[in-house]
């Protein structure tokens, strides 16, 4: 889900997306010379907002995984990064010097449609085993209370 498809309301727009991102179980945050725009006086931009939260969410147990891509933006070397890339480099940055967080580059369209398949794939694999652990002939997740048959008389 993207902030595009978010509903509108009388809200804070970063929100609404934040209670939309509330009910996802994963996060993938896909960054390339744009940092976006800030929401408020906490966060520099709306990616930042929503990176903090799913990280916290997963910390939390709330979220299970997040995945981040960076496209490899060639930067002349007599130029400086504008503001925008100059803050997703110093983002990744950020990510290599915490080592928590293990992210991909990709340098175009083709490498990401790859790359964000093996991660989709992954999560689909994830979530098929959450059904398969207890019960390989259980099509309910191993903490699903069980449904008794509507029987009618």
């Amino acid at each position: 889900m993207g902030w595009e498809d978010a509903v509108p309301g009388y809200v804070r727009a970063q929100s609404k997306i934040n209670d939309d991102l509330d009910k996802c179980d994963y996060f993938i945050g896909v960054l390339c010379d744009n940092w976006g725009s800030k929401t408020g006086p906490d966060y520099s931009s709306g990616f930042e907002e929503e990176y903090f939260r799913s990280k916290a969410r997963i910390e939390n147990g709330l979220m299970k995984d997040m995945a981040i891509y960076f496209k490899m933006v060639e930067v002349p070397p007599n130029m400086k990064p504008g503001e925008g890339l100059g803050k997703v480099l110093k983002f990744r940055q950020k990510c290599i010097d915490e080592n928590k967080i293990f992210f991909k580059d990709f340098s175009d369209h083709q490498v990401f449609r790859d790359t964000i398949r093996d991660k989709l794939e992954e999560i689909g694999w994830r979530e098929t085993e959450i059904f398969t652990v207890e019960d390989p002939q259980s099509s309910q997740p191993k903490d699903a209370p069980s449904i008794q048959p509507l029987i009618l008389g």
